[in-house]
């Protein structure tokens, strides 16, 4: 995949599912910032993208390995399902919709 630029256009919504699950269109854009040749800007993985990596089981380093080998989203999101407890999806979504940014610990924003 291509790497983006997050100072010139942000990730997509934390809202946006793909495969599923929230938040993972958001984070494969912040790991395709962190590329060589992107640019994270402001943004950092560490917060709601680990949070949803930890629930459906997801190394976010394996899933940073994924995403820089992969032609398509579709094959990072094809791996994922592959990988992940999809069976945490529903509860992660849940979970995930009902916090703010207030609720991550200031040493991890």
């Amino acid at each position: 995949m291509e790497p983006l630029d997050l100072s010139k256009q942000p990730p997509r919504s934390p809202h946006v599912k793909i495969g599923g699950v929230m938040m993972l269109a958001r984070t494969i854009d912040k790991m395709r910032a962190g590329l060589p040749g992107g640019n994270m800007g402001s943004y950092r993985v560490p917060g709601f993208s680990t949070r949803l990596l930890d629930g459906i089981g997801i190394d976010a380093d394996e899933l940073a390995a994924v995403i820089a080998r992969a032609d398509s989203e579709d094959d990072v999101v094809t791996w994922v399902r592959a990988h992940a407890d999809t069976t945490k999806f529903d509860e992660v979504n849940r979970r995930l919709a009902a916090r703010s940014i207030k609720d991550i610990e200031p040493e991890r924003l």
